[in-house]
């Protein structure tokens, strides 16, 4: 006979969820403030911080592909009957959607922020399923094309993003 999981699953779940979502707040504010302009910065700019860029998508996707797929597994765990392959769906699609979210989410945030976040969500979210497609058609022998387009696809965009940014100015 199915017996639904306790509250202890529900809350596990529940208190992964909100742990992925406090993470980008966290980087977010972690930001260290200057002082006060410097001197001429009208016309001296820092160069992008790319590097940065980089090791936040890197942290993002895989932050974003364990703490997803550690909750995705607990919500499906939670709520579906037992059966022999019982989590693995919901790990995929939660690492899946973790990696897909926090990726540029971080990469914004190490990137000083300059750029247009939502630009950045749509590219991770593109590559993301243009990497699903090429996994699938090469039979699973491909899957380092999903995390590196997408942190590419989020570096690229943050990129672009600031320096029209920064050409307005």
């Amino acid at each position: 006979m199915y017996r639904p999981a306790g509250r202890r699953t529900g809350r596990v779940a529940v208190l992964l969820v909100c742990a992925s979502l406090a993470l980008p707040v966290c980087v977010l504010g972690a930001r260290q403030a200057t002082s006060g302009p410097l001197p001429h910065a009208d016309t001296v700019e820092a160069p992008l911080n790319t590097g940065g860029m980089w090791r936040g998508g890197l942290l993002g996707w895989t932050g974003g592909f364990l703490v997803g797929g550690i909750s995705g597994y607990w919500i499906e765990v939670g709520t579906t009957e037992p059966n022999e392959y019982q989590g693995i769906g919901g790990f995929m699609l939660g690492a899946f959607t973790g990696a897909t979210l926090l990726t540029p989410i971080l990469t914004h945030a190490k990137g000083g922020g300059e750029g247009h976040l939502g630009v950045g969500l749509a590219a991770s979210a593109l590559a993301g399923a243009l990497g699903v497609a090429v996994i699938a058609a090469s039979d699973g022998h491909l899957l380092l094309v999903l995390p590196v387009g997408q942190i590419w696809a989020s570096v690229s965009a943050e990129k672009r993003t600031a320096e029209r940014r920064r050409a307005r100015r």
